[in-house]
């Protein structure tokens, strides 16, 4: 029986990686003893062994077969390889030779030079919020919205109502002059007033959307930790054309309708210089190499160290699952 508990999370700290594989190694269908989801060379890996990696890790009972398979994989290649013989690891089982071969891995991905320029780039790209983010312009807006395709006369109308719009929201343009910024444009004062003011604006019949938007960069996509998104041209540029907290815009149109703008805060680039981010980046462009080596390994191990499933085995994962 292959016994290791917490093997996956083994392999994801040493690759910087939480993910479960995306299915189990490819393997011919036979039938094995009682109580065995599969082998793996000479190594039976247990109906139980997965019940336990699925309730440790909060897998699905397949992705924890999977991982059970691929360790398998990995583990016997170890052994291939003598690595099991390592004083660090020799009294250990499975998890230790797979976690070796895993080291293995690493040590090469740190061989192959210091982070390459292209490297540096895809890695600042993932954290650009921290390392590399342009200056970003927070506004709120509402807008007198026009269908697509709409005619000259229902353009006036929405242009009208956003006439009305910007007298009526003044008072928070002032408000906004005066009172502090928050981080949460929820609980900024001078937002929650405009949007109160929008609200009492005679649209005409026409849909009204008042709502503050995520900082904008004059790129024409957003500025967020979780990433960037593209924004209206002509909103962008109406916005980033604003100087300070409280400037308000006058009437433009966007392929949206007829908006009008304040500007809640602006908030200045980062730049974090690249010999600095270099040396930030490096243990994760290491830790994606090693990962690349892993996957690109898996397939001729795989072919090395035949894994046979047991027929049953979606239906004996099954009862795992039910537990």
């Amino acid at each position: 029986m292959m016994r290791r508990a917490g093997v996956g999370a083994l392999l994801s700290i040493a690759l910087a990686c939480g993910e479960a594989p995306e299915g189990p190694p490819p393997g011919e269908l036979v039938r094995l003893e009682g109580g065995v989801a599969a082998r793996v060379g000479g190594e039976a890996v247990a109906v139980e062994t997965v019940r336990r990696i699925a309730e440790a890790q909060g897998l699905a009972p397949a992705e924890a077969r999977a991982l059970a398979l691929s360790d398998a994989v990995f583990a016997a290649e170890a052994r291939a390889r003598g690595i099991d013989a390592e004083p660090a690891v020799s009294q250990r089982i499975d998890a230790a030779m797979a976690g070796a071969l895993v080291r293995q891995f690493a040590r090469e991905a740190r061989a192959a030079g210091p982070p390459t320029e292209e490297e540096l780039g895809a890695a600042t790209a993932r954290h650009y919020f921290v390392l590399d983010r342009p200056e970003a312009f927070a506004t709120v807006h509402a807008v007198a919205r026009v269908p697509e395709a709409a005619d000259e006369a229902t353009w006036a109308r929405a242009t009208e109502v956003a006439e009305r719009l910007r007298i009526a929201v003044a008072p928070a343009a002032e408000l906004a002059r005066t009172a502090p910024p928050h981080e949460d444009p929820a609980q900024d004062e001078a937002v929650k007033r405009f949007l109160e003011l929008a609200q009492g604006v005679d649209t005409r019949g026409l849909e009204l959307r008042a709502e503050p938007l995520p900082p904008l960069a004059r790129d024409n996509l957003s500025v967020e930790p979780g990433g960037r998104n593209g924004f209206d041209p002509a909103y962008v540029a109406a916005a980033t054309a604003l100087e300070r907290r409280g400037d308000l815009s006058g009437v433009l149109r966007s392929s949206f309708g007829a908006h009008v703008i304040l500007l809640v805060a602006r908030h200045p680039e980062r730049r974090v210089p690249p010999d600095e981010r270099r040396a930030l980046l490096a243990d994760e462009i290491y830790d994606r190499r090693a990962r690349k080596l892993r996957e690109a390994a898996l397939g001729p191990l795989e072919a090395s160290h035949p894994v046979e499933i047991e027929r049953s085995a979606d239906a004996l994962l099954q009862s795992v699952g039910a537990r």
